[in-house]
């Protein structure tokens, strides 16, 4: 990785705390940290935010690029300690200046030189310097001298019409002189001693900054006119659904409105007739991989039979795995380091529902496997790859799969709307926007109205998106009329 701040320097791995790596740049020596480092910098070196009491969130952009994935990065403002603190909104990195963490540890800047002493002036600067001073008091004193005696013979050979008109001080009539009231002093105040905070003080201020910093900003209350159903069908007992939205993870960043995409799926399904007791719906801290898991393996199964319609919806990132190039489904505890231990194989999923005893199953997945962003994400220092994304023969004959993007492409989101693209419009579709000539809304004709409606706003926002039907066993079932 190269310095975002100096072209062509790179960044080496060095130690700055107790068991806390980060990459330093050999130029500036500013320090690139990571997903998750920063936290842990703050709790190895709390004195480094000893001073920190308030930061706004980031409103500004900067054209600094981030290290570890390219995007541009944001500015935090810190109140209390004044500075600028470059952080990516994608991968969660923050970017530290030398002098700013100067100024974090508690260091200041070195302080400026002091001013040269005064020179010596030289004698005869000194003689003039002296000699106009004395000539300028001389002629004033020879002059003030003067004006009196001038003065006093006026008042003593003025002629009789001048002088009685010339007040006389007389002192039988010169009235005493007022006594001025004593002065008094006003009692001296001992001004207020300001003292720094204690040690208690600061340590609170440091755990309720990093508190601050953990705890996730409130979403705006964001909402479309795909949320609610235009329509109800009567419940049908052999429709059963597993639902799952994850958009928090917990050491990734966020997959944008999954939350929201998975509570729209499943009122929708509700309305199409799927009964309460039939539909699970996972999401944020319940989206872990053992739940998951235990839906997949147990709960489906129980409420499967031979007459189920049985319906897999996934909103969250994918991810690809670069040794075997199979897809993986990310659940909120999900490492992208470690996706053999803490992810779900996409193949895993379509064997699991492909042994029930379903009559048929359709998935819908709004995610990314390619590793370029999105909906996905990869593991530091490997490049975007095409997974392995269809379900095998043996696994697709009763499995119709829709999904949201190509297998070298990103889902992307429409921010307006609160949703992924790929969501918003297989809700807008099940609303009756895509119905056929026959007034029935079928998997195959959702299909046909989304695909073309994702491709252009995805070209709006300048990439490329194209729905996917990985597999058609049952395309022609009707979803309703």
């Amino acid at each position: 990785m190269d310095c975002p701040s100096c072209p062509q320097a790179p960044l080496e791995e060095k130690e700055i705390a107790a068991n806390l790596l980060a990459d330093v740049c050999t130029k500036c020596a500013g320090i690139w940290l990571g997903t998750g480092e920063l936290k842990q910098l703050v709790a190895a070196k709390p004195e480094f935010l000893r001073d920190v009491t308030r930061a706004s969130k980031a409103l500004m952009s900067t054209q600094l690029r981030c290290p570890g994935c390219s995007g541009r990065m944001n500015i935090i403002w810190l109140e209390s300690t004044q500075l600028e603190l470059k952080t990516c909104p994608a991968c969660d990195g923050a970017w530290l200046e030398n002098r700013q963490l100067r100024k974090l540890r508690g260091h200041p800047d070195p302080a400026p030189a002091p001013p040269p002493p005064p020179q010596e002036p030289s004698r005869s600067d000194s003689l003039i310097s002296n000699f106009i001073p004395s000539v300028s008091w001389s002629v004033f004193g020879v002059g003030a001298v003067a004006s009196y005696f001038i003065f006093i013979g006026v008042l003593m050979y003025a002629p009789p019409k001048l002088s009685h008109k010339l007040p006389r001080y007389d002192a039988a009539r010169a009235e005493p002189a007022r006594a001025e009231p004593a002065r008094t002093e006003p009692a001296a105040v001992e001004a207020p001693v300001h003292r720094g905070p204690s040690e208690t003080e600061v340590r609170a201020m440091v755990q309720a900054e990093i508190k601050g910093a953990l705890t996730p900003a409130r979403k705006p209350d964001i909402r479309s006119a795909v949320d609610d159903p235009s329509y109800a069908s009567p419940a049908v007992d052999s429709r059963v659904a597993l639902v799952v939205g994850v958009e928090d993870y917990a050491d990734l960043p966020a997959a944008e409105f999954s939350t929201r995409d998975a509570n729209a799926v499943r009122d929708h399904l509700l309305a199409l007739g799927f009964p309460p007791r039939n539909v699970m719906i996972l999401t944020g801290q319940d989206a872990t991989k053992g739940r998951l898991s235990a839906a997949l393996n147990s709960w489906l199964p129980k409420h499967a039979d031979a007459q189920s319609t049985v319906f897999f919806y996934y909103s969250g990132h994918g991810a690809p795995d670069p040794a075997s190039r199979q897809a993986y489904l990310v659940p909120v505890d999900g490492e992208a380091d470690d996706l053999a231990d803490t992810a779900i194989p996409l193949k895993q999923v379509y064997d699991k529902l492909a042994a029930l005893k379903a009559k048929r199953v359709i998935v819908a997945l709004d995610s990314c496997f390619s590793g370029l962003g999105g909906r996905s994400v990869l593991s530091k220092g490997v490049r975007p790859l095409i997974p392995h994304m269809s379900p095998e023969s043996g696994s697709s004959r009763q499995i119709t799969v829709l999904s949201a993007s190509g297998p070298d492409q990103i889902s992307g989101t429409l921010a307006h709307e609160g949703h992924g693209a790929f969501t918003y419009y297989l809700l807008e579709g099940l609303n009756g926007a895509a119905m056929d000539s026959s007034g029935a809304i079928t998997v195959d004709s959702l299909y046909r109205y989304v695909k073309p409606r994702v491709q252009d706003a995805a070209r709006l926002q300048k990439r490329e998106q194209t729905p996917q039907m990985l597999s058609d066993a049952d395309r022609g079932f009707v979803l309703r009329r």
